[in-house]
Formats: structure tokens, C-alpha cells, sequence
């Protein structure tokens, strides 16, 4: 079961018919976003003997998703980068950078987002909990 937060909702209106497709592919037009961060992740597969290197791009609100994401298709080279609502003393405020490393909590929900540009983000999901807890390094793994 996953949370809402932690899903692209699409509505059966936003489903649209490409001029080609692929069996078992669903294609929208626009999908909500409702977590307050959004992962891209962007990778090539292989070149092989046939054919050049195809550079691919997904998008996620799961930090967890990205590892199934890159061996599902066989990605190399994987950069990720984070869209994230952030608070401001002006109101809110947006972050936009490539994530060099994340730690988390499983248990807790929490997350520790380390950015190319030298900054941090960090990302508390349940509150409550003073207790200790492992932090798991979910990327790079």
C-alpha cells in the first residue's frame, strides 16, 4: 500500500492515444503531484553494437522508486534531481538541484537530501517519535 503522497494521480481525461505506442504503456498528458518533492531521474541505456546510447528521463515523488526505476531499464549514468517546495521567511519557496546523496528512516518517513550545490534538505514525515533511529543511505546505493 503506498500513500497517496508518494503518487502521480492521473485523471481517465488526461489519457491520450500517441501516434505510436508500446503494449502495456498508458500515456497521460499531466499527472498531480500532491508530496512536496518531485525526483527526475535521468539515465542512458547502453549503446550496443545496433544502436547508440538512449538517453531516458522519468519523474517520481518516491526517493525509493528510483533504484527500481534504473534497473528496471537497465540505466547508466544516473543523475537525480530534485523539484521540492521549501518554506521561506517570504512565503514558500522552491529548491531546484541534482541530489548527491539521501538518507532516511524507513520507520519514520524522514529523509536527509544532499544537493550538487552543497545545500540540504531535509524532510520530516511523521512527527511525534523522539526515539532514535537508522538512518539507510537510499541513493546512491
Amino acid at each position: 500500500m503506498f500513500s497517496s503522497q508518494s503518487l502521480l494521480r492521473t485523471d481517465t481525461c488526461d489519457l491520450r492515444k500517441p501516434d505510436q505506442w508500446s503494449r502495456g504503456s498508458r500515456y497521460w498528458s499531466q499527472a498531480e503531484v500532491k508530496s512536496d518533492a518531485l525526483f527526475i531521474v535521468e539515465g542512458c541505456q547502453a549503446a550496443t553494437e545496433f544502436a547508440r546510447e538512449v538517453p531516458m528521463c522519468f519523474v517520481t515523488p518516491n526517493i525509493l522508486e528510483v533504484e527500481r526505476i534504473s534497473q528496471a531499464w537497465s540505466l547508466e549514468q544516473v543523475r537525480v534531481m530534485i523539484y521540492a517546495r521549501t518554506p521561506g521567511e517570504q512565503g514558500p519557496g522552491y529548491t531546484f538541484g541534482q541530489v548527491n546523496e539521501v538518507f532516511g528512516s524507513h520507520r519514520t518517513g524522514s529523509m536527509f537530501i544532499k544537493l550538487e550545490s552543497g545545500s540540504s534538505l531535509v524532510f520530516q514525515a511523521k512527527q511525534g517519535s523522539q526515539s532514535a533511529d537508522v538512518a539507510y543511505r537510499f541513493f546512491p546505493r
